[in-house]
């Protein structure tokens, strides 16, 4: 790519106008240096290689969180002659290559032999993909080299058209080569994101991933709000009074309150959005990036001078575009305004900064050469614990304990004052109880309900009963 860093916002914007999405996706040429510039796209988790002694270089890979994936640290390098770095799902490992032109042939044949075989030997389903920076269109000693390391080992090349075209001359520089079998569809992609094409690999046959589970959310609004609100003052609640029991006062309650909450607050399916274009980007700027590469595309097949200068021209001022509006949107976003909330102003610097995406869930564990998930694995971790520290100290439990307690326990009646106040206390989150209520909602209308609430947890401590419907 030249400078990932550089042109993140070209990539997510292409992504996102794409009609599939991408399994995994690598990237070479990075140019990344630190953590921070590595880019984090949503539903991906980000494996990367970085060149630290000179500029330029690196490898990155994005792959779907849904896949479980381990980075197999010793078959990834970054030298002189090749970076390379490999994951591994299941049975199927990924990896992502680039050779610097300058760089030792020999020795990259050395690594590149040396990788391919292992995957052979230990029967992984493979992908390698990346910028070999060796003309296999060119009948040459590198690329006759190259084509046998490739076939000895049983794999072959899905690219088979140029992937770097000028207004005089085209080459086939970059390959994606698998040991797979399984049907598939591949070619490249006339987009401008690099001087070199993007190419693609369509397998019939994927990795073993989780169950995918279509995302559902709780539709709040500060309009739905004020309806709920509303609607719950218009409520005659003396069917919950005339209970005799705190189960069944609350129950009530319970049954009145969720007809109106369901209503009001609905549970949608939402499916998630392929649309990842960027805030600054306008629907006409929008149109003018489809427009520069359909131009592309013409210029890739017809190789038309005219046409390069005519795309050129339409880049460069988009380019300008595009630099205006995203300078404005930041502008706009660190307004004076938001100096006078820092807690704003940190949310905004942590989206910036893709601060919540850089962790990734650990799921499983390999503990003596076995891979121990769910509830094994947490099983191990409390015995390590629970066998942690050893005291040689002898005492009975009793001997940490106070005195006694007094013979009996005294409730007092409690008051809509502090039943409002511990209720105003909760936290505004989206998480949802067993009953599916958010605590923004109840805290809205917290004054009109607090009577009842009142009612049936003093109802309940002078009947001695706890109830055994109560919000979790």
């Amino acid at each position: 790519m030249q400078s990932a860093v550089n042109k993140a916002d070209q990539l997510t914007h292409f992504l996102a106008g794409l009609t599939n999405s991408f399994d995994v996706i690598c990237l070479t040429e990075t140019w990344y240096r630190h953590e921070t510039d590595v880019l984090r796209m949503p539903g991906y988790n980000s494996f990367y290689v970085n060149r630290t002694a000179k500029r330029g270089g690196g490898v990155a890979l994005l792959v779907k969180n849904t896949y479980v994936c381990e980075l197999l640290s010793e078959h990834c390098f970054c030298n002189e002659d090749i970076e390379m770095l490999t994951v591994k799902s299941a049975c199927q490992t990924f990896s992502v290559l680039y050779r610097r032109p300058q760089g030792n042939l020999s020795t990259f044949f050395y690594y590149f032999e040396r990788e391919i075989f292992f995957f052979n030997s230990e029967k992984f389903s493979s992908c390698i993909a990346g910028d070999f920076n060796i003309d296999m269109s060119t009948p040459s000693p590198a690329q006759q080299q190259l084509s046998s390391i490739i076939q000895a080992a049983g794999f072959h090349s899905v690219i088979s058209s140029p992937t770097r075209i000028t207004a005089t001359c085209s080459s086939l520089l970059d390959l994606i080569i698998t040991n797979s079998n399984s049907a598939f569809l591949s070619g490249r992609i006339a987009v401008d994101i690099s001087d070199h094409l993007p190419i693609f690999l369509f397998l019939q046959k994927q990795i073993d991933s989780k169950a995918n589970t279509k995302t559902q959310r709780q539709l709040l609004s500060q309009e739905r709000l004020e309806q709920f609100r509303s609607r719950i003052a218009l409520v005659d609640w003396a069917p919950v009074y005339k209970e005799n029991t705190a189960d069944g006062a609350y129950s009530k309650f319970l049954e009145m309150f969720l007809l109106l909450y369901n209503a009001c607050f609905p549970i949608v399916t939402i499916n998630a959005s392929k649309n990842a274009r960027k805030p600054w980007m306008t629907s006409q700027l929008t149109r003018q990036v489809k427009k520069k590469h359909k131009m592309f595309a013409v210029f890739i097949k017809t190789r038309d001078t005219d046409v390069l200068a005519q795309y050129k021209s339409l880049r460069n001022r988009l380019n300008r575009e595009i630099r205006v509006a995203r300078t404005a949107y930041y502008n706009n976003l660190f307004d004076k305004n938001l100096s006078k909330k820092p807690k704003e102003k940190w949310r905004c610097l942590n989206m910036l900064l893709n601060r919540n995406t850089i962790g990734r869930n650990i799921t499983s564990l390999v503990i003596e050469g076995n891979e121990t998930s769910g509830s094994h694995l947490a099983n191990t971790f409390n015995k390590f614990f629970s066998e942690v520290g050893h005291s040689d100290f002898n005492a009975g439990i009793s001997s940490f304990l106070g005195g006694k307690l007094g013979p009996s326990l005294f409730f007092a009646p409690t008051d809509e004052t502090e039943v409002f106040s511990i209720c105003r206390k909760l936290k505004d989150t989206s998480s949802l109880d067993t009953h599916n209520i958010q605590s923004r909602p109840v805290k809205y209308v917290l004054d009109i309900i607090t009577p009842c609430l009142t009612h049936i947890y003093n109802t309940a401590n002078i009947l001695c009963f706890f109830l055994t419907c109560r919000v979790s």
